[in-house]
């Protein structure tokens, strides 16, 4: 019987590939089948995956032009049976009680995600998959209003915008897919699955091991490349205020204001070496977001010529702009 579907992308991951793969088929629960998305590999990977599905009838292999972690995730959930969906990087390891516990308390409590605690790693020794875990009294069960605050703040945004590490029913997918072509691909989605969720089961119970590697794509980010963040961003603003959700629209707002005061700075200081289109778009989105939030109230000025600091610094002298910027600071932390 499948229960779970859990979608793995696959993409030049030859050394790290089976010990993913093992780790999913040394789960206590069997109710699952695997699906290995070869994203397009040329070192091998794609001969790993064909040769676990030819030993177990459990897996099987998409294979298909490179597309992105987007791409192949959506390739995964085309095909899925199951009527729960997991996501697993494949340099990443599971813990072997993951898809037992999880699945033992989405269905006792009627939720809708489960999502658990996340460590990282840079040596595969570091990880033990089979230690003994309390899970008694563990878990907490939040509705998906309560969970989006968490994506705003606090020390752990991590854990709730990442879709790995999470047993999601499938339905809430309905409708909703991973942007493809896009860094940052979980920002784009995770706020919409959470809305639509009524019941989710938290835990800061260790289940999911993030390999930490200094080659990754988002370990080595330009400000090109961040910016599909801000494009996320904005969209979730978005999202909020057509929701009208008035609470979290305006934390979406300081999110952005929060997260671009460096970016901005690169933009100034360094006029050479990024995409000037995107970087003129961004510009505006932090506009747009510094005149959304002095209109709700939420930032105040004394006066027009502090504003027009902010928003156009590039034709103000650097230090004044610095100082305002310290100001805004102060004044989104003490809200955020």
């Amino acid at each position: 019987m499948i229960t779970v579907s859990i979608i793995i992308p696959v993409y030049q991951g030859k050394s790290y590939l089976k010990r993913c793969i093992d780790s999913v088929l040394a789960q206590s629960c069997q109710e699952y089948e695997i699906i290995l998305v070869d994203d397009g590999s040329t070192d091998g990977s794609a001969e790993i995956c064909d040769e676990y599905a030819e030993k177990q009838k459990t897996i099987t292999v998409i294979h298909k032009e490179n597309g992105g972690l987007s791409s192949a995730r959506n390739a995964g959930l085309e095909i899925a049976s199951g009527e729960y969906v997991m996501f697993i990087d494949a340099d990443d390891v599971v813990h072997s009680k993951m898809l037992e516990t999880e699945l033992k308390v989405l269905k006792e409590e009627n939720a809708d995600i489960f999502i658990c605690g996340l460590k990282h790693f840079a040596e595969i020794e570091e990880v033990d998959t089979c230690a003994e875990l309390q899970i008694k009294n563990c878990v907490e069960i939040q509705s998906g209003l309560e969970i989006e605050s968490k994506l705003f703040c606090g020390q752990n945004v991590e854990k709730y915008i990442s879709c790995c590490g999470k047993l999601f029913k499938k339905t809430v997918f309905n409708g909703i897919r991973f942007p493809q072509g896009r860094l940052f691909e979980d920002e784009y989605i995770t706020y919409q699955l959470y809305y639509r969720s009524e019941r989710i089961a938290v835990t800061d119970i260790v289940f999911y091991f993030y390999f930490t590697n200094p080659c990754g794509i988002t370990k080595n980010l330009t400000l090109n490349k961040r910016f599909d963040e801000y494009d996320a961003q904005e969209e979730r603003i978005k999202f909020f205020k057509k929701k009208r959700c008035k609470e979290l629209y305006q934390a979406a707002l300081l999110k952005l204001l929060n997260s671009a005061q460096w970016d901005l700075i690169k933009c100034q200081k360094w006029k050479e070496g990024f995409d000037q289109e995107r970087g003129e778009k961004f510009q505006q989105q932090y506009r747009e977001a510094l005149e959304q939030a002095e209109k709700e109230g939420i930032v105040r000025f004394k006066n027009n010529y502090d504003f027009y600091v902010l928003a156009y610094p590039e034709k103000v002298n650097f230090f004044r702009v610095r100082r305002q910027w310290q100001n805004l600071l102060r004044m989104i932390r003490s809200k955020i």
